[in-house]
């Protein structure tokens, strides 16, 4: 179905890229009507076809080694893995999180049940083992790289800058590891983006109802719902005033029953909160405790420090002592995970949001006000509460700005008059930031 925002942005906006209509020769003695639809058909096709290299890509990358290094939990696995396994019912270690903590329950209260409860699920089919601790991870990265393609495409007509954008979000470092580690910033990022998609397509109470699952899995997948409600505001080519209004506030308040709704029914079998308020009061309590007078220490930083790709976080590194002659000379990693960046997308993302702004106020883009306004929303309001109360916070909470980023660096790559060099040598430069920190370096040699 083509929506009238589709049929807008079709007009408006030409296929730049080097496959178009026109590019693909007429086969002899056809006819022109034959013609015509073989030229669509491959203008289709290709991206289409690059999308699914893409996505086996992914899957690929996610799945390679996964029980390494010997089935050990990484990071905050050791909270929401083992939350899984009391929330099933199943023996956690001695010394363990939540190693007596009641089954049947989720101890992990900090955050809603929705994530461990997905968590526990997949590992009710595959096991107790990374595979079981891990597919749904994996399944939300499937779907963001998609949910990308589908928000470049839901507001242009050249389906490759989608397929650039969905590439790029792929081999970004961090999204690498949180799309195969079992955490929870994976999981509320997948529908959250399914939201995004729904929202330019003006799908606005399916797209609440998205938006809603997402807060379900992790709170902070608020500030993308007001992104997005921000958005209908103030996107181009939306119409008059007041009908955004109707929209915002049917997008908004869908979100808000669904999470409310079915937090209620969640914690009345999986917590012992009586209501949906006392629980996301002590969400909201837990979050505001998190905080550190004389800035930032250790694997903390400040969420301006993110927009430079700095203090990364060691995740899990195991090393290989390297002897010559009876004496360690190096220490090399064969596992390294860490939370990080692509340099390469992080060191052209905030350039490429400035054309970005410019491009949104210029030409009316829409895909570029969604870059924009995604990014704000997603990031000023860690910033506010780390001015105002000093929270703490992380780089992995800079995971949703990535999809944005991608868009961004996308659009600025094909601003006309720009050589495809330019597109190529940026497309290898985020090759090789992603070969620099693959987990497994010692595989790569």
């Amino acid at each position: 179905m083509v929506t009238p925002l589709r049929r807008r942005a079709e007009a408006g906006w030409g296929a730049v890229s080097g496959v178009t209509e026109t590019s693909i020769p007429d086969v002899e003695g056809a006819s022109p009507e034959h013609a015509r639809r073989r030229r669509l058909a491959a203008g289709v096709t290709r991206p289409r076809l690059a999308l699914l290299g893409i996505l086996v890509f992914t899957l690929i990358t996610r799945l390679a080694w996964l029980g390494r290094p010997n089935r050990a939990l990484i990071f905050d696995e050791a909270y929401y893995v083992n939350a899984a396994r009391r929330i099933l019912g199943w023996h956690v270690p001695s010394g363990d999180p939540y190693a007596t903590a009641p089954p049947g329950l989720d101890p992990n209260t900090e955050h809603p049940p929705l994530g461990k409860i997905a968590i526990a699920a997949s590992m009710r089919v595959f096991g107790d083992n990374p595979l079981g601790w891990r597919i749904p991870s994996i399944v939300a990265g499937l779907v963001i790289v998609a949910c990308v393609y589908l928000v470049v495409r839901s507001t242009r007509s050249d389906p490759w800058l989608a397929v650039y954008a969905a590439g790029l979000v792929s081999l970004d470092n961090l999204m690498l590891v949180h799309t195969r580690i079992a955490t929870l910033d994976a999981l509320f990022l997948a529908p959250l983006l399914v939201g995004a998609v729904l929202t330019l397509r003006g799908q606005w109470i399916w797209a609440g109802v998205a938006c809603g699952i997402a807060v379900l899995v992790k709170v902070p997948a608020a500030f993308g719902v007001l992104a997005l409600v921000v958005l209908v505001l103030v996107m181009p080519l939306g119409g008059p005033f007041w009908p955004r209004v109707r929209r915002t506030l049917v997008l908004g308040g869908v979100s808000v029953v669904v999470a409310m709704s079915s937090l209620w029914f969640l914690d009345a079998r999986y917590t012992t909160y009586d209501d949906p308020v006392s629980h996301l009061r002590h969400i909201a309590t837990y979050g505001v405790q998190l905080t550190r007078h004389g800035g930032p220490a250790n694997s903390e930083s400040s969420p301006w420090q993110w927009l430079s790709n700095e203090v990364q976080i060691p995740y899990l590194r195991v090393d290989r002592d390297e002897v010559v002659g009876g004496q360690v000379t190096a220490n090399r990693p064969t596992v390294y995970f860490r939370g990080a960046l692509n340099p390469a997308l992080a060191g052209m993302a905030i350039t490429a949001l400035f054309y970005a702004g410019w491009r949104w106020v210029r030409r009316k883009d829409v895909g570029a006000a969604w870059a924009v306004v995604w990014s704000a929303g997603v990031f000023l309001p860690f910033a506010a509460l780390s001015v105002i109360s000093h929270r703490v916070s992380y780089l992995f909470y800079a995971l949703p700005l990535v999809p944005a980023y991608a868009v961004a660096v996308t659009l600025l790559l094909w601003h006309e008059g720009l050589p495809r060099a330019c597109r190529w040598g940026f497309a290898a430069a985020m090759v090789l930031g992603f070969l620099a920190y693959f987990p497994f370096p010692g595989m790569l040699h």
